[in-house]
């Protein structure tokens, strides 16, 4: 039986290769059967904000980075896609925010 981590890396991989394939319903399910794997909640929230995002369905990609940052908070790599997502819409105010709350929150990783 395959352990945790090869779970967690084969439904991410297999998500994007469905999502590559124009099969973004499939690559959600994928992502899904991450959803009782205890810890990687953020990580699957962000993945699916990503194929979301990518398949062009902006209202639900929007949704899923908000759940994403719930349960992740600020961490570089989910703010820098969430903060681009916003700033591809116009939305330049808000990407700012989360740029600004991702320096004040993680002053460790600032531009270095």
């Amino acid at each position: 039986m395959p352990g945790t981590f090869t779970v967690l890396t084969n439904n991410v991989v297999n998500a994007w290769a469905l999502a590559g394939a124009h099969d973004v319903d499939g690559a959600l399910k994928s992502l899904e059967g991450l959803a009782t794997q205890r810890g990687v909640d953020g990580l699957r929230l962000m993945h699916k904000a990503l194929i979301l995002d990518y398949a062009g369905n902006d209202k639900d990609a929007d949704a899923a980075y908000r759940q994403a940052v719930e349960v992740m908070g600020s961490g570089p790599r989910l703010s820098d896609a969430y903060g681009r997502f916003l700033a591809r819409h116009g939305r330049l105010d808000e990407a700012k925010a989360v740029y600004q709350r991702v320096a004040t929150e993680n002053p460790v990783n600032r531009w270095q």
